[in-house]
Protein backbone atom coordinates (compact mmCIF):
# COMPACT_ATOMS: atom_id res chain seq x y z
CA UNK A 1 0.00 0.00 0.00
CA UNK A 2 1.34 3.48 -1.05
CA UNK A 3 1.10 6.50 1.45
CA UNK A 4 -1.94 7.72 2.11
CA UNK A 5 -2.41 11.84 4.27
CA UNK A 6 -5.79 11.35 6.03
CA UNK A 7 -7.40 14.92 6.83
CA UNK A 8 -9.66 15.15 9.56
CA UNK A 9 -11.25 18.76 9.98
CA UNK A 10 -11.60 20.86 12.78
CA UNK A 11 -14.41 22.09 14.63
CA UNK A 12 -17.20 24.58 12.97
CA UNK A 13 -18.79 24.48 9.99
CA UNK A 14 -16.96 23.64 6.65
CA UNK A 15 -17.35 24.42 2.89
CA UNK A 16 -19.05 21.62 1.39
CA UNK A 17 -16.87 18.09 1.05
CA UNK A 18 -16.20 18.42 -2.16
CA UNK A 19 -14.47 22.08 -2.31
CA UNK A 20 -12.58 21.13 1.19
CA UNK A 21 -11.26 18.01 -0.37
CA UNK A 22 -10.16 20.15 -3.58
CA UNK A 23 -8.65 22.71 -1.04
CA UNK A 24 -6.71 20.31 1.12
CA UNK A 25 -5.10 18.06 -2.34
CA UNK A 26 -4.06 21.64 -3.84
CA UNK A 27 -2.65 22.74 -0.51
CA UNK A 28 -0.70 19.65 -0.45
CA UNK A 29 0.78 19.71 -3.68
CA UNK A 30 1.32 23.09 -3.20
CA UNK A 31 3.31 22.07 0.23
CA UNK A 32 5.30 19.34 -1.45
CA UNK A 33 6.30 21.45 -4.68
CA UNK A 34 7.20 24.18 -2.16
CA UNK A 35 10.00 22.21 -0.67
CA UNK A 36 11.04 19.96 -3.57
CA UNK A 37 9.44 17.10 -3.14
CA UNK A 38 7.38 14.76 -5.65
CA UNK A 39 3.56 15.10 -5.54
CA UNK A 40 2.77 11.81 -7.55
CA UNK A 41 1.69 8.89 -5.44
CA UNK A 42 -0.05 10.73 -2.93
CA UNK A 43 -3.28 9.54 -1.53
CA UNK A 44 -5.47 11.62 -0.03
CA UNK A 45 -8.64 10.62 2.13
CA UNK A 46 -10.78 13.22 3.84
CA UNK A 47 -13.21 12.62 7.66
CA UNK A 48 -15.77 14.96 6.74
CA UNK A 49 -18.46 15.19 9.29
CA UNK A 50 -19.19 18.99 9.24
CA UNK A 51 -22.54 17.82 8.24
CA UNK A 52 -23.57 15.55 11.19
CA UNK A 53 -23.96 19.33 12.98
CA UNK A 54 -24.65 21.96 10.36
CA UNK A 55 -27.41 21.84 8.25
CA UNK A 56 -25.56 23.41 5.47
CA UNK A 57 -22.21 24.38 4.68
CA UNK A 58 -20.41 27.42 3.85
CA UNK A 59 -20.52 28.64 0.80
CA UNK A 60 -17.33 29.20 -1.00
CA UNK A 61 -19.56 32.35 -3.39
CA UNK A 62 -20.43 34.25 -0.15
CA UNK A 63 -19.06 37.27 -0.20
CA UNK A 64 -20.23 39.21 2.70
CA UNK A 65 -18.22 39.08 6.13
CA UNK A 66 -21.36 38.71 8.05
CA UNK A 67 -23.06 35.78 7.09
CA UNK A 68 -22.65 32.43 8.79
CA UNK A 69 -21.59 31.11 5.35
CA UNK A 70 -18.87 33.31 4.61
CA UNK A 71 -15.36 31.48 4.53
CA UNK A 72 -12.62 33.84 6.20
CA UNK A 73 -9.71 31.56 5.19
CA UNK A 74 -10.46 29.92 1.62
CA UNK A 75 -7.60 28.24 0.02
CA UNK A 76 -5.63 30.55 -1.88
CA UNK A 77 -3.27 29.08 -4.49
CA UNK A 78 0.66 28.91 -3.34
CA UNK A 79 2.83 31.84 -4.83
CA UNK A 80 6.48 32.52 -3.52
CA UNK A 81 7.01 35.52 -1.08
CA UNK A 82 8.42 38.50 -2.39
CA UNK A 83 11.99 39.29 -0.08
CA UNK A 84 9.87 42.42 1.41
CA UNK A 85 7.29 40.38 2.43
CA UNK A 86 9.61 37.85 3.83
CA UNK A 87 10.88 40.68 6.20
CA UNK A 88 7.51 41.72 6.85
CA UNK A 89 6.77 37.76 8.09
CA UNK A 90 9.61 38.09 10.32
CA UNK A 91 9.10 41.22 11.59
CA UNK A 92 5.81 40.02 12.95
CA UNK A 93 7.20 37.07 14.13
CA UNK A 94 9.82 38.72 16.06
CA UNK A 95 7.16 41.66 17.68
CA UNK A 96 4.73 38.80 18.53
CA UNK A 97 6.55 35.95 19.77
CA UNK A 98 10.24 37.07 20.66
CA UNK A 99 8.99 39.79 22.89
CA UNK A 100 6.91 37.88 24.84
CA UNK A 101 9.33 35.17 24.76
CA UNK A 102 12.21 37.31 25.87
CA UNK A 103 10.40 38.80 29.04
CA UNK A 104 9.25 35.55 30.12
CA UNK A 105 13.16 34.02 29.58
CA UNK A 106 15.66 37.09 30.81
CA UNK A 107 15.22 38.82 34.22
CA UNK A 108 14.87 42.62 34.75
CA UNK A 109 19.18 42.39 34.99
CA UNK A 110 18.89 40.66 31.40
CA UNK A 111 20.29 37.68 33.11
CA UNK A 112 18.52 34.49 31.51
CA UNK A 113 15.54 33.13 33.61
CA UNK A 114 15.52 29.73 34.13
CA UNK A 115 13.15 29.10 36.69
CA UNK A 116 10.59 31.09 34.72
CA UNK A 117 11.11 29.19 31.64
CA UNK A 118 10.98 25.81 33.09
CA UNK A 119 7.88 26.64 34.82
CA UNK A 120 6.36 27.87 31.48
CA UNK A 121 7.23 24.42 29.99
CA UNK A 122 6.14 22.62 33.02
CA UNK A 123 2.79 24.29 33.54
CA UNK A 124 2.01 24.14 29.74
CA UNK A 125 3.50 20.42 29.07
CA UNK A 126 3.00 18.94 32.05
CA UNK A 127 -0.41 19.91 33.88
CA UNK A 128 -0.38 17.17 36.39
CA UNK A 129 3.10 17.76 37.66
CA UNK A 130 2.19 21.23 37.86
CA UNK A 131 -0.60 20.98 39.33
CA UNK A 132 1.27 18.67 41.55
CA UNK A 133 4.13 20.42 42.59
CA UNK A 134 1.91 23.56 43.21
CA UNK A 135 -0.32 21.72 45.50
CA UNK A 136 -3.30 22.35 43.69
CA UNK A 137 -4.33 18.49 42.96
CA UNK A 138 -8.25 18.35 42.81
CA UNK A 139 -7.98 14.02 42.06
CA UNK A 140 -9.71 11.38 44.71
Amino acid sequence: MGKVVIGIHGLNNKPPRAVLKRWWKKSLLDGLWNIDRPRLGIKFVMVYWADILYPAPLDPGETDPNSVFFIDAPYVEYRKPSEEEKRDVLKLARKAVMKPLEKMMFNKSRYLNLDALGHFFIRKRFADLHAYYKHEWVGP
